[in-house]
């Protein structure tokens, strides 16, 4: 697992580095040519958003999201267990809640369509 890790932060370390370059270089000719280069904003955008879902992802399997390690080092195993134990709950509910709001939403979508269709047919 620490190969791949250190292969995907040389990675994304590579492409933020080019990125802030190319940021660089779109900001300067924007003030001083007058000329945008185009999807600067775009590109890091979605630099930022495959960069933290990996990394965010590599943390949670890791074991590195919890950062009070100072406190965290000192408890006894049976409290680091529970600790561990009520983190994954919380990251399931997150989930739950995040799956309940997409389903919520789609339905929500789906009346709408519906009930347009519906008003259409009567006139």
């Amino acid at each position: 697992m620490s190969r791949i890790e250190n292969t995907l932060a040389a990675i994304f370390g590579g492409i933020f580095i080019a990125l802030s370059g190319w940021i660089s270089i779109e900001v300067l000719a924007r003030k001083l040519l007058g000329v945008s280069l185009q999807g600067a904003n775009e590109l890091g955008g979605y630099a930022l958003a495959v960069g933290a879902t990996l990394a965010f992802t590599l943390a949670l399997f890791g074991r590195n999201h919890i950062r009070v390690d100072v406190f965290y080092e000192r408890l006894s195993a049976g409290w680091q267990a529970a600790l561990n134990w009520f983190s994954s709950v919380l990251m399931a509910s997150l989930q739950a809640c995040w799956v309940c709001s997409v389903g919520a939403w789609c339905a929500t979508r789906w009346t709408i369509k519906a009930l347009h269709k519906r008003r259409g047919q009567r006139r």
